[in-house]
């Protein structure tokens, strides 16, 4: 899921330290697994529950089946708008003091 505000702007996060895939990297999406039983749009609003502790509907922008990594799997891409207030930290280019 892209998560945008008002203005359009994207949210990028990064990711914790303790997760033991590409830790500490930046991501501009939320999301997870589809549960059994749980439709992409049910899945996209827990996702969004658990990863940032905001309830707003998506919409759903695609799907496409992934044929890389183990088994080809459906992918579906969704867009939340979430309000502020956010604690937002402006991404400083490498090298920069501060």
């Amino acid at each position: 899921m892209v998560c945008r505000d008002e203005h359009g702007r994207i949210l990028v996060h990064r990711r914790s330290e303790q997760l033991s895939r590409f830790p500490r990297f930046y991501e501009a999406v939320v999301g997870g697994a589809v549960d059994v039983g749980e439709s992409c749009e049910q899945a996209a609003a827990r996702e969004l529950a658990e990863e940032l502790g905001v309830r707003v509907l998506s919409r759903l922008l695609l799907t496409f089946l992934d044929r890389g990594g183990l088994s080809p799997h459906w992918l579906g891409l969704h867009q939340a708008l979430v309000q502020a207030p956010w604690s937002l930290v402006p991404l400083r280019s490498p090298g920069m003091a501060g």
